[in-house]
């Protein structure tokens, strides 16, 4: 779930960092049995972040696929399993939250500094569009 609060093009964007990937991320997390792809990232954002309540952008929806190894760094990727996350846009009413067990650090950033951040282009990307779904609300 990408999170974000401010002002129209001053929005702040939620970023979580993991201390076993040492990365910077959206909140994301695996689907339990029965769970679509909403309810799920509504799950996996309130569980990450203490945030219970937000707007959710019913028209931002973005799927993403990559590869992560397994086991020895010597490895390829495509003998490594496939990952499957959708990112849906939230609004959240401020900035307060909470940071969970699974991560170290949290903030609010701007857009630039959320793609400074970001060390993965498929993620950037995502970031990328979320920015300019924002910036088409604000001219529609």
């Amino acid at each position: 779930m990408i999170l974000y609060t401010g002002p129209a093009g001053e929005e702040r964007f939620l970023l979580l960092h993991n201390p076993v990937h040492r990365e910077w991320g959206f909140p994301k997390g695996h689907l339990e049995e029965g769970e679509d792809d909403v309810t799920g990232a509504l799950r996996e954002a309130r569980e990450e972040t203490g945030i219970e309540s937000f707007d959710l952008d019913r028209e931002f929806r973005i799927e993403i696929r990559y590869r992560v190894r397994r086991g020895s760094a010597h490895e390829s990727a495509d003998a490594g399993l496939e990952k499957r996350v959708v990112y849906f846009l939230g609004r959240s009413p401020g900035e307060s939250h909470r940071l969970s067990s699974e991560h170290d650090r949290s903030g609010w950033f701007s857009a630039r500094e959320t793609l400074e951040r970001l060390e993965h282009g498929n993620l950037r990307e995502v970031a990328r569009k979320a920015l300019a779904h924002l910036r088409g609300a604000e001219a529609g």
